[in-house]
């Protein structure tokens, strides 16, 4: 991965972070799967979104598109 996409993965997650510490849920799932369509090895992203489907009550059936 390439310094400038791994720095947009970066930048995406974070938004996704704000969102999620703003209780704003619908967006931070969307940027979740979006830093993980890019880097599915992103562990915090992966972390952050099972930790968002629980406090949502809904099922983690994940898949990045």
């Amino acid at each position: 991965m390439s310094e400038k996409q791994n720095l947009k993965t970066t930048e995406i997650f974070n938004l996704a972070l704000e969102s999620h510490k703003k209780k704003n849920l619908k967006i931070a799932k969307k940027l979740y799967k979006k830093t993980l369509k890019i880097n599915p090895n992103y562990v915090d992203a992966l972390n952050n979104l099972g930790i968002l489907f629980n406090q949502s009550g809904e099922n983690f059936n994940f898949s990045p598109s």
